[in-house]
């Protein structure tokens, strides 16, 4: 039983139910292989150790929604949601998914949808995440922690024409032409 590094990854190498278990710690510092190490130590001795299912993100998918159907009214939202990240993930393994997978999803995703969108896909797979980790479906730090959102640009000026002021004005009570008319911008002659 001990930490042994390939590449720039540390592994740990321990015994759980007479098996023996090679898993990566998921990260290249010592420091955080080693508590991961004790982790699953102190895991295996309190018996709620079990090895990680190999499960893809289509698979878990269908598993959430039927949770979702039951216990959030935004379920019809998170499957559209799903189609797209299935469309993506589907037949990869959750153990597979990581920051820069997310990241090309990202790239990928926004050839046909706004920043906007994309920034309110993301937090669902953080969350299908999360609750694989809940249900023990998932060990490990979830990938979508590292990953930044887009920046969404949506300041929209809008300004009306003078046909259009008038027909505001026209509709306008009386006390609310004085208004309407404080808030319509100031037209000048470069205009």
């Amino acid at each position: 039983m001990a930490l042994y590094q390939r590449g720039r990854i540390w592994y740990a190498d321990f015994y759980a139910h007479g098996k023996r278990v090679q898993e990566s710690t998921g990260t290249g510092n010592r420091r955080e292989a080693e508590k991961f190490y004790a982790w699953r130590i102190s895991e295996i001795d309190r018996g709620e150790y079990g090895k990680p299912l190999k499960i893809t993100l289509s698979e878990f998918g269908r598993q959430y929604l039927e949770y979702a159907k039951a216990n959030k009214r935004s379920w019809l939202r998170d499957e559209q949601i799903m189609k797209h990240l299935n469309g993506f993930f589907g037949s990869v393994l959750l153990t597979d998914i990581g920051p820069l997978s997310i990241e090309h999803y990202k790239l990928d995703r926004m050839q046909a949808a706004a920043p906007a969108t994309v920034n309110r896909e993301i937090p669902l797979l953080k969350h299908l995440f999360n609750m694989a980790e809940q249900w023990d479906i998932y060990r490990g730090r979830n990938p979508v922690k590292r990953v930044k959102f887009l920046a969404e640009n949506n300041l929209q000026f809008c300004s009306i024409t003078e046909e259009e002021e008038a027909r505001l004005l026209k509709c306008c009570s009386p006390y609310l032409q004085d208004l309407v008319t404080f808030a319509i911008p100031y037209r000048s002659a470069a205009w």
